[in-house]
C-alpha cells in the first residue's frame, strides 16, 4: 500500500501529522454476489475479495482516521452504475463517464471536492482558490 511506502520515507508522525491532503480514487462500489459451493465459485469469490478495495479504502480510513476526521482524507468511488464494468473495459468509457458525471454533481461529493483542493492549496502555499460548480 502506498502509505506503507510513505512511511519507508519519512517517518510515520511527521507523514500523519504534516499531511495536508490525501486523496483516494475508486473503481467504484462493486455489487454483492452470492458465493457457489463449487470449487470455481469458491476460487472466483476469493479472487475477487483479494482485488477488491473497497474493503482495504474502509479499513485505512478506520486505522488512519484522525485524517478522516479533521478533512484532510478524501475517497472518492462511484457509487452507482460501474458495477459490471472490470478496470480492463475502456471500450466502455461512455458509460464509465456518465456514471463518473452522475456521481460528481452531487453537493456531497462537490463539498468534499472543493475541500480537498483547499486543503491542498493551503498545503502549496496558494491561497485557495474557488471550485467552480460542474
Amino acid at each position: 500500500m502506498l502509505w506503507n511506502q510513505a512511511e519507508d520515507i519519512w517517518d510515520a508522525d511527521q507523514l500523519q501529522n504534516k499531511l495536508s491532503c490525501l486523496m483516494s480514487i475508486g473503481t467504484g462500489v462493486p455489487t454483492l454476489l452470492p458465493v457457489r459451493d463449487d470449487a470455481l465459485g469458491i476460487w472466483a469469490t476469493l479472487k475477487d475479495l483479494a482485488t477488491e478495495t473497497e474493503k482495504t479504502a474502509e479499513k485505512f480510513r478506520r486505522d488512519k482516521s484522525s485524517l478522516d476526521d479533521e478533512g484532510r482524507y478524501h475517497r472518492f468511488n462511484v457509487q452507482h452504475g460501474l458495477e459490471n464494468i472490470g478496470l480492463e473495459e475502456s471500450r466502455r468509457k461512455n458509460e464509465i463517464a456518465a456514471a463518473t458525471g452522475r456521481y460528481i454533481t452531487s453537493q456531497a461529493v462537490y463539498k468534499r471536492m472543493k475541500l480537498c483542493v483547499e486543503n491542498a492549496s493551503r498545503q502549496l502555499g496558494d491561497k485557495p482558490s474557488s471550485v467552480e460548480r460542474m
